[in-house]
């Protein structure tokens, strides 16, 4: 016979709410009054599709600023997603010189 479980204070839906908020599957299990590994066990799917809307949203916020002529958005969007890079030449000259003062003895 399988032990009774504890009634749950957060529901399928209210995990995957909080995951679309960012919210850390810690702090969700805390709220949940569950251990991580319960949490992870028993909302994976949930996790999973809130984590999901939470990109979708931070996406799209990210479009929309590259939209309205943000040229960082831009320059940051093409690295992510284009996989686009500066290319950085630096070229170093060195010289060195090394002076030995011996000093003069004499009075």
């Amino acid at each position: 016979m399988a032990r009774p479980q504890k009634p749950r204070k957060l529901d399928e839906e209210q995990v995957q709410q909080l995951a679309s908020l960012g919210h850390s599957d810690s702090i969700i299990a805390v709220l949940a009054g569950v251990s991580e590994s319960t949490l992870k066990r028993r909302f994976d799917p949930y996790l999973k599709q809130g984590r999901a809307e939470l990109h979708q949203q931070i996406r799209t916020l990210q479009l929309q600023r590259a939209r309205d002529g943000s040229d960082t958005m831009l320059i940051w969007l093409g690295k992510c997603v284009l996989g686009q890079r500066e290319h950085i030449e630096q070229t170093v000259h060195s010289e060195t010189k090394i002076v030995i003062d011996i000093g003069d003895d004499t009075p």
